[in-house]
């Protein structure tokens, strides 16, 4: 699988750089409404999901290198930036989604007594 993907993602396109979309404008793949995934760019146009959990590390060497924890290596068209940008959203996301409370839950009401100085 790896070296499919690696022989997919090294096919030169000049005019991929043009046509490439920001992270923010690209469909982020959801389930239930919250983001599971980021979307990558192989180097010849087509794009992938990947879930950013399993990133070990991102490198330029010059082209972009995705590593993850299974060894497993892709090559994209985005930038580091770009895809520490992307990860950093989907980190933001779970994060939002971990606090705020689900559609139709309600958080218990809390009374406590306030002093008044004025007494």
């Amino acid at each position: 699988m790896r070296a499919k993907a690696e022989c997919d993602a090294t096919q030169e396109d000049p005019g991929a750089a043009d046509e490439r979309v920001s992270a923010t404008d690209r469909p982020a793949f959801s389930y239930q409404g919250r983001e599971t995934m980021i979307t990558c760019t192989r180097r010849n146009g087509t794009s992938f999901a990947l879930n950013p959990d399993l990133i070990e590390r991102i490198e330029a060497t010059p082209d972009t290198v995705i590593t993850l924890v299974s060894g497993t290596k892709y090559v994209v068209a985005e930038t580091v930036e770009e895809l520490v940008e992307e990860v950093r959203q989907y980190r933001a996301a779970v994060l939002i989604a971990a606090t705020a409370p689900g559609p139709g839950v309600t958080r218990p009401v809390r009374l406590h007594s306030v002093s008044n100085p004025e007494n």
